[in-house]
Protein backbone atom coordinates (compact mmCIF):
# COMPACT_ATOMS: atom_id res chain seq x y z
CA UNK A 1 0.00 0.00 0.00
CA UNK A 2 1.62 3.10 -1.06
CA UNK A 3 1.76 6.17 1.85
CA UNK A 4 -1.09 7.98 -0.42
CA UNK A 5 -3.16 4.83 0.05
CA UNK A 6 -2.36 4.75 3.84
CA UNK A 7 -3.24 8.42 4.14
CA UNK A 8 -6.47 8.24 3.05
CA UNK A 9 -7.62 5.40 4.49
CA UNK A 10 -6.84 6.82 7.86
CA UNK A 11 -9.02 10.13 6.43
CA UNK A 12 -11.81 8.62 4.71
CA UNK A 13 -13.75 7.84 7.70
CA UNK A 14 -13.84 11.43 8.42
CA UNK A 15 -14.98 12.36 4.72
CA UNK A 16 -17.18 9.23 4.37
CA UNK A 17 -19.05 10.80 7.38
CA UNK A 18 -19.89 14.43 6.12
CA UNK A 19 -23.28 14.89 3.77
CA UNK A 20 -21.46 15.87 0.78
CA UNK A 21 -19.12 13.81 -1.79
CA UNK A 22 -15.28 13.85 -1.92
CA UNK A 23 -12.79 13.08 -4.39
CA UNK A 24 -8.73 13.06 -4.52
CA UNK A 25 -7.15 15.50 -6.80
CA UNK A 26 -3.84 17.10 -7.48
CA UNK A 27 -0.74 15.11 -6.97
CA UNK A 28 -2.69 12.27 -4.92
CA UNK A 29 -4.67 11.60 -7.30
CA UNK A 30 -1.82 11.69 -10.07
CA UNK A 31 -0.31 9.34 -8.09
CA UNK A 32 -2.96 6.88 -7.90
CA UNK A 33 -4.27 6.76 -11.05
CA UNK A 34 -0.62 6.59 -12.59
CA UNK A 35 1.78 4.68 -10.27
CA UNK A 36 4.22 7.40 -10.22
CA UNK A 37 5.76 7.92 -7.22
CA UNK A 38 5.53 12.37 -7.36
CA UNK A 39 4.60 12.54 -3.75
CA UNK A 40 7.05 12.33 -1.38
CA UNK A 41 6.51 12.49 3.41
CA UNK A 42 5.73 16.38 3.35
CA UNK A 43 3.42 16.13 0.28
CA UNK A 44 -0.26 17.43 1.15
CA UNK A 45 -3.22 15.61 0.13
CA UNK A 46 -5.63 17.56 -2.31
CA UNK A 47 -9.17 16.64 -2.33
CA UNK A 48 -11.94 18.07 -3.20
CA UNK A 49 -15.47 18.58 -1.83
CA UNK A 50 -19.11 19.06 -3.50
CA UNK A 51 -20.95 21.07 -1.22
CA UNK A 52 -23.74 22.23 -3.93
CA UNK A 53 -25.70 24.18 -1.01
CA UNK A 54 -24.70 26.97 1.40
CA UNK A 55 -24.13 24.72 4.51
CA UNK A 56 -24.43 25.27 8.14
CA UNK A 57 -21.47 27.60 9.24
CA UNK A 58 -21.09 25.40 12.70
CA UNK A 59 -20.34 22.19 10.14
CA UNK A 60 -17.76 23.54 8.33
CA UNK A 61 -16.18 25.27 11.01
CA UNK A 62 -16.41 21.22 12.71
CA UNK A 63 -15.03 20.03 9.30
CA UNK A 64 -11.80 22.70 9.17
CA UNK A 65 -11.46 21.15 13.55
CA UNK A 66 -10.92 17.64 11.77
CA UNK A 67 -8.84 18.17 9.09
CA UNK A 68 -6.55 20.11 11.24
CA UNK A 69 -6.46 16.82 13.54
CA UNK A 70 -5.65 15.05 10.38
CA UNK A 71 -2.33 12.37 10.43
CA UNK A 72 -1.58 14.44 7.12
CA UNK A 73 -2.15 18.46 5.85
CA UNK A 74 -5.25 18.69 3.46
CA UNK A 75 -5.42 21.18 0.56
CA UNK A 76 -9.21 20.87 0.30
CA UNK A 77 -10.67 22.83 -2.39
CA UNK A 78 -15.11 23.13 -2.57
CA UNK A 79 -16.98 22.61 -5.66
CA UNK A 80 -20.30 24.61 -5.03
CA UNK A 81 -21.70 23.83 -9.03
CA UNK A 82 -20.72 27.52 -9.67
CA UNK A 83 -17.55 27.58 -9.03
CA UNK A 84 -14.65 26.52 -6.80
CA UNK A 85 -12.78 27.90 -4.13
CA UNK A 86 -9.87 26.77 -1.26
CA UNK A 87 -11.63 26.45 1.84
CA UNK A 88 -8.62 27.70 3.69
CA UNK A 89 -9.09 31.43 2.18
CA UNK A 90 -12.58 30.95 3.32
CA UNK A 91 -11.87 30.10 6.59
CA UNK A 92 -9.78 33.16 6.45
CA UNK A 93 -13.26 35.26 6.88
CA UNK A 94 -11.65 38.78 5.92
CA UNK A 95 -12.86 38.94 2.87
CA UNK A 96 -13.72 37.27 -0.33
CA UNK A 97 -13.06 33.89 -1.81
CA UNK A 98 -11.17 33.93 -5.16
CA UNK A 99 -14.10 31.67 -6.87
CA UNK A 100 -13.08 29.94 -9.89
CA UNK A 101 -15.64 29.64 -12.45
CA UNK A 102 -16.60 28.30 -16.12
CA UNK A 103 -16.57 32.26 -17.04
CA UNK A 104 -13.46 33.20 -15.14
CA UNK A 105 -12.40 34.02 -11.93
CA UNK A 106 -14.16 36.14 -9.66
CA UNK A 107 -13.99 37.33 -5.88
CA UNK A 108 -17.37 36.44 -4.17
CA UNK A 109 -18.04 37.03 -0.25
CA UNK A 110 -20.68 34.29 -0.48
CA UNK A 111 -19.12 31.58 -2.78
CA UNK A 112 -22.64 30.13 -2.64
CA UNK A 113 -24.76 33.25 -4.38
CA UNK A 114 -27.45 32.47 -6.77
CA UNK A 115 -26.60 35.64 -8.41
CA UNK A 116 -24.81 35.31 -11.64
CA UNK A 117 -21.68 37.47 -12.02
CA UNK A 118 -22.53 41.14 -13.18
Amino acid sequence: MSSTQARLRQLAPVLDALPWSWGITGGAGFAMASGLPVLHAGSDLDLLLRIPQRPDPAALEELAGRLRAAPVRVDLQIDTGRGGFAFAEWLRRDGPVLLKTDLGPRLAADPWMTAEPA
